[in-house]
């Protein structure tokens, strides 16, 4: 499964990408990817079944507490759930 980070005004950065089995993560992902900067991501090797992609941001300088406060950090939760096939591709998500 393939995707892209972009974001307006530029972002300065880390980011969390992940593929949660419920649309409310409620944990870890079941698969992860931390980006150094804005960019492309993939995720290899995914079963089949559903996914909920979510993502959220740290940026460079922000206080270990402001990861918390919703409206402090870049966030995004893909609006419809992912379904991995055996043997499909998964969608280009952005």
């Amino acid at each position: 499964m393939k995707g892209a980070v972009s974001a307006e005004p530029p972002f300065e950065g880390v980011i969390l990408i992940g593929l949660f089995a419920k649309p409310i993560p409620e944990s870890v992902p079941l698969y992860g990817r931390l980006l150094p900067s804005l960019g492309n991501f993939c995720f290899e090797n995914v079963k089949p079944g559903t996914y909920y992609l979510m993502a959220t941001s740290v940026a460079w300088g922000m206080q270990a507490a402001d990861v918390l406060l919703p409206y402090s950090t870049m966030r995004f939760r893909a609006k419809s759930p992912i379904v991995v096939s055996s043997g499909s591709s998964a969608p280009f998500s952005k």
